[in-house]
């Protein structure tokens, strides 16, 4: 095992077979963090989790304040940063991962491969100096969307799988592309999603907090309610109808979506337009003296962080710290992704790896992974 498996860990997907999925990512967070300062949470976990940093450190501050007593409304700023982080990291996944994920077959004779990389490096969003709204927008018309923001996002609003059937047939930019070549069999891949809203009841926040207090491996295989749940771009808590994403060709088509409405609601923000809420929620909630829960909707779904500080004459300490990450609730061995795995007929591996591909890029593991063929296949795929 190389030392950074020891420190991520790694899942093996195994289809055709049950469980789908084994393997399982080492908590790290409290043994980082036992016997310091509250405060050192929200500046040491962005380190441990570089992907999402933002999220880590926005949840871990959120966590110890309210384990502090300092229980308020998240303030406008943390919205920013959390919206921000997201939008990022959906940019790198859909050009970095994608490539890999979703694209197969012929590529079209006019494709340039370079110009891919051009855009990603010029994506205004992506800069150090970001600040001019109307650049992202307009890099979003010209390299995702093919079409103005709005307009995009209206359609998807009114009529989800037309829209994206429109841009990926009609449109010529490398997302649509990519979705255009996976969209037979992402189409085929169904599955109504059972998503993870346990942020919409302060009872639930409760009782999920209850178990993470009380079982130390809770955050390995998480449950709620006696199920296992989904967590993505396609389960926030703002969404009308979570029922409209069943099947993976809609699961990916909402990270485009809400890329759109994050930049949009960039925008309104430089302009000083008005906006009902924001669109990924966060929060906290003080649990008995010294702890707390607290939970964001980040990129790759819903995060929570538990913290149990307990008094020192040098003042308070991390007594516990444990957190569960979309990852551990949507590649659980009992979760959407081991299912969808378990249900696919391993007779053709060229097939299998493709949708396989396509299950990683709409859930992400933010993890290696080994694909684990029964022996009737005799093949071992590593990524």
């Amino acid at each position: 095992m190389t030392r950074a498996v020891a420190l991520t860990g790694r899942l093996t997907f195994r289809p055709g077979q049950v469980p789908g999925i084994a393997g399982e990512r080492p908590q790290l967070a409290e043994r980082l963090l036992r016997g310091r300062p509250g405060e050192a949470a929200p500046h040491l976990l962005p380190r441990l989790f570089a992907l999402c940093g933002e999220a880590h450190g926005v949840t871990a501050a959120l966590a110890v304040n309210a384990a502090l007593g300092r229980v308020a409304a998240p303030e406008p700023a943390l919205f920013r940063r959390l919206a921000h982080e997201t939008a990022c990291e959906h940019i790198r996944r859909i050009w970095l991962d994608w490539p890999l994920h979703l694209a197969s077959g012929p590529v079209p004779s006019t494709f340039n491969s370079r110009v891919p990389q051009r855009e990603l490096i010029d994506c205004p969003m992506l800069k150090a100096s970001h600040s001019e709204s109307a650049a992202m927008l307009a890099w979003l018309e010209r390299a995702v969307l093919g079409t103005a923001p709005r307009r995009w996002l209206a359609h998807w609003h009114e009529d989800p799988a037309g829209c994206l059937s429109t841009w990926a047939t009609k449109i010529h930019t490398w997302p649509a592309m990519a979705m255009r070549q996976c969209m037979q069999v992402a189409q085929a891949m169904a599955s109504m999603p059972a998503p993870l809203l346990p942020h919409a009841s302060t009872d639930a926040l409760r009782e999920l907090a209850q178990s993470l207090a009380g079982e130390a491996d809770f955050p390995c295989r998480p449950s709620w309610q006696g199920r296992v749940f989904e967590t993505g771009s396609w389960t926030r808590l703002g969404l009308a109808d979570c029922s409209a994403f069943g099947n993976m060709w809609l699961r990916l088509g909402a990270r485009i979506a809400e890329l759109v409405l994050l930049s949009l609601r960039d925008g309104m923000q430089a302009s000083g337009e008005a906006h009902d809420s924001p669109c990924l929620q966060m929060g906290a909630l003080a649990l008995a003296p010294g702890q707390a829960l607290a939970w964001s909707e980040m990129a790759r779904g819903l995060l929570m962080h538990w913290v149990r500080l307990v008094d020192t004459p040098q003042g308070p300490v991390i007594g516990g710290y444990r957190i569960i990450a979309p990852t551990e609730w949507n590649f659980h061995p009992d979760g959407a992704v081991a299912h969808m795995l378990a249900h696919l007929a391993p007779f053709d591996a060229a097939d299998v790896r493709r949708s396989i591909g396509i299950l990683v890029a709409a859930y992400d593991p933010c993890v290696p992974y080994t694909v684990e063929f029964a022996e009737s296949l005799g093949d071992t795929v590593h990524a």
